[in-house]
């Protein structure tokens, strides 16, 4: 990494940070459990669940044609920010550097809700049709 707006870059924007992964992974795991649960219970509303479940992978794919589309301008915007930095470093001035740490907890929560919810359909669902 050549100046520290790279390393802030990297850090911000890398794919394989840990919570970024955390979520992603919580996401598929609930879209797996939905779709499944729809399968065996055919109530269509798993099916919106599911459509949830999607949206960070709509994102993803959305934010990458955005990163391709302005690729140009992009780079310019960070040319500008590494010497804005390196002025700053150079002039002795503090650098103040925002970021945030992402935990999953109530997407994890949610999940861990549903697969209850899902436990207790299908298992009604199988007595149901075994009573029939």
């Amino acid at each position: 990494m050549e100046t520290i707006i790279d390393y802030l870059n990297f850090v911000s924007n890398n794919p394989f940070m840990w919570g970024v992964w955390a979520e992603r992974l919580i996401y598929a795991i609930g879209l797996l459990l939905t779709v499944s649960t729809y399968k065996k219970t055919r109530i269509k509303g798993y099916l919106l669940i599911a459509a949830f479940f999607t949206l960070p992978y709509v994102s993803l794919i959305s934010r990458e044609v955005s990163h391709q589309i302005n690729k140009e301008e992009l780079i310019i915007t960070a040319e500008q920010k590494n010497r804005e930095l390196q002025r700053m470093m150079e002039q002795g001035q503090p650098i103040h550097i925002d970021h945030s740490i992402n935990i999953p907890i109530f997407e994890a929560l949610l999940v861990l809700g549903l697969f209850f919810v899902s436990k207790r359909q299908i298992t009604s669902n199988e007595t149901l049709s075994r009573e029939n």
